[in-house]
């Protein structure tokens, strides 16, 4: 089953928050007189403490941080930021989107609990009817995924099928860097610290029954750090195109060092989480 880019993002927040065990009634003896207290939890066998800086302010006496922890002030302010970041991308790509996107063309949204935010540099993301757009690496716009990939595919598979000696991952590469640029993303350091594989898309021509002689115009175009090749696994960055109408797919870049996008910024924080009723 192929989840959908807004399904993922519910599925890892829900495993992250749901893999942080509470430690109230187990709390290991050896955790305790390293200082933690019943506030810790664990993550994949690593004690954490739930408790990194007070949400109000430096007061002590204010109660500890939970990972759900939040106020309806920060989602909206949270929303707001999102929402003009994801404008701003929208535009430096020249989506086909309405410009500029309202919260009336917002169909999908999410917004992580500041708590989380403490431990993971995520805010949040957007669908409109035609891209999502996630911030969810160093607090900045790192993803941009189209909203109905696989209806798109898979009708670009039925109506495109195109001999095998038409395949120019050059071309497809130029678009992909093109795009990266626009959005602001370090070409030249991937460049330096990647390698750079582009091959047509494989779900979807693994699909096409005449892949022998045939095949989609659909590209992965990926850079792919020592790490990810040690690990086997993964991409530091990556660009899904459909090449004949120039169609951006998916862009994502997974380290924030090579994301030049400024990270979002609330001014007046300390109000925000201070009032749960606003």
């Amino acid at each position: 089953m192929r989840h959908s880019t807004f399904m993922r993002y519910i599925i890892n927040w829900l495993l992250f928050v749901s893999s942080a065990t509470p430690l109230q009634e187990g709390l290991p003896a050896e955790a305790g007189s390293r200082g933690f207290s019943s506030n810790a939890v664990e993550l994949n066998g690593v004690i954490v403490e739930i408790i990194s800086t007070n949400a109000v302010g430096s007061d002590s006496k204010a109660p500890p941080m939970k990972i759900t922890f939040t106020t309806p002030a920060y989602n909206k302010e949270a929303l707001r930021l999102v929402l003009q970041e994801a404008n701003k991308i929208a535009e430096d790509l020249r989506l086909p989107e309405k410009l500029p996107i309202t919260q009336e063309d917002i169909v999908e949204r999410f917004i992580a609990p500041y708590g989380i935010t403490k431990h993971r540099p995520t805010i949040g993301m957007i669908h409109t009817k035609r891209y999502g757009y996630y911030v969810s690496v160093g607090y900045k716009m790192s993803y941009v995924e189209g909203t109905h990939q696989d209806q798109d595919c898979r009708r670009w598979m039925e109506q495109y099928k195109w001999p095998r000696s038409r395949i120019d991952t050059n071309a497809a590469y130029q678009l992909a860097a093109q795009w990266l640029a626009a959005a602001k993303m370090d070409v030249a350091a991937l460049h330096r610290d990647c390698q750079i594989r582009v091959e047509p898309e494989s779900y979807w021509n693994a699909a096409n029954p005449k892949k022998e002689t045939t095949f989609v115009p659909i590209y992965d175009v990926y850079w792919v750090s020592e790490e990810n090749r040690r690990d086997g696994q993964g991409s530091t960055a990556s660009v899904k195109l459909f090449a004949p109408t120039k169609t951006l797919i998916s862009l994502r870049v997974e380290e924030s060092k090579y994301i030049l996008r400024s990270p979002l910024v609330f001014t007046n924080l300390d109000l925000l989480l201070s009032d749960s009723t606003k």
